[in-house]
């Protein structure tokens, strides 16, 4: 399959690759070749590309995959970062501040904001945790 992984600030990742695992809305979503074509919603989390025995794993915001005639997949997401870019300290920083956020009784947009804040460092941290 190709493979490309695409946010605002351009490619994160573009190569062949034997499966995709990604945080879809309802649950991980599963890709391998031959795969039927298919749009799903992304939720924060973490994304894995397998290439033979190489396995690359990004932290990624909300955002879509599609799955294309070809074997063809794209992720399009409003973020993404490779684990060894992440600062854990800020990440960890992040997530105490939006928990603490939320405990505060937030509403509306106010609440909105602070789910995605917590969301985006839990993937940081979780995409950290199992590159190791």
């Amino acid at each position: 399959m190709d493979v490309a992984v695409i946010s605002p600030t351009g490619s994160v990742l573009s190569h062949a690759a034997e499966e995709i695992v990604a945080p879809g809305v309802l649950g991980e979503l599963g890709i391998l070749p031959g795969h039927i074509p298919l749009l799903a919603s992304l939720r924060p989390g973490v994304v894995m590309v397998r290439q033979g025995a190489k396995r690359e794993l990004l932290a990624v915001g909300p955002g879509y995959l599609q799955v294309g005639a070809g074997d063809r997949v794209q992720v399009l997401v409003e973020r993404a970062e490779k684990p060894e870019e992440i600062d854990v300290d800020e990440a960890t920083r992040q997530s105490d501040e939006a928990s603490a956020e939320l405990k505060a009784g937030l509403t509306g947009s106010d609440l909105a904001r602070a789910e995605a804040k917590l969301a985006w460092a839990k993937a940081r941290l979780e995409a950290v945790q199992r590159a190791k």
